[in-house]
This record gives structure tokens, sequence and C-alpha cells, in this order.
């Protein structure tokens, strides 16, 4: 089923939020030139950690 009530969609929204905050979090304290030097793979391993 798609939808299972408020409470996962909440969950699922907060979720992504805190997920996006941290992200952007990170690559301002990592900088630019750090960032310029990974590929896509290296920055989702670095984020799943």
């Amino acid at each position: 089923m798609f939808f299972n009530g408020w409470e996962s969609l909440l969950r699922t929204l907060v979720v992504g939020v805190l997920a996006y905050i941290s992200l952007v979090l990170s690559l301002r304290i990592s900088g630019k030139r750090t960032l310029a030097k990974m590929n896509a793979f290296d920055l989702i391993v670095t984020e799943r950690r």
C-alpha cells in the first residue's frame, strides 16, 4: 500500500529534511576543493556513514 498513515509520511519528511541539512552542512564544512576532488560515488559513500 502506498499510504500507511500520517505517522510514516511525517517520519519520511523529517528524515529527508535532516538528511538534506546534514548534506549541506558537511559540504560547507569540507569546502569546495574537497568537493571538487570527489566523484559521485565518493560523495554517496561519505554521506552514508
